[in-house]
């Protein structure tokens, strides 16, 4: 299964379907406006509901493409709530390690100035 959002792919198998690339855009508007709440991130789609698109679309949409590709296996908070560690598991089963450090650019500054205060 591929992605929806690789444009290439979607493409391709539009093209050896028949099926109009101008149909692309369409399925891609109604998966971002229909699928916007974070809490709710579905895996899966219904892809009978987008509305417009040829028949064989919908089978095509089904048998070939998801929405997600990757999930988010694990995420933790710091105790200090500055860094959040993901662990997030690919199409492939295979784990990919991703750290997200919030930091305060004033603070960033001040710790700077302090360097240089005693580096001189």
């Amino acid at each position: 299964m591929k992605s929806i959002f690789d444009a290439k792919e979607v493409r391709s198998e539009f093209e050896k379907a028949s099926i109009k690339p101008s149909f692309i855009p369409l399925i891609w508007k109604h998966v971002i406006t229909h699928h916007q709440n974070p809490n709710t991130i579905p895996t899966a789609i219904d892809w009978c509901k987008i509305p417009s698109l040829p028949s064989a679309a919908y089978s095509l949409l089904a048998s070939k493409f998801k929405l997600l590709t990757s999930i988010l296996h694990f995420l933790h908070h710091s105790s200090d709530d500055i860094t959040i560690k993901l662990l997030i598991k690919l199409q492939n089963d295979s784990f990919v390690k991703a750290v997200i450090m919030k930091y305060d650019t004033w603070l960033g500054l001040l710790l700077l100035w302090w360097c240089l205060w005693l580096w001189w």
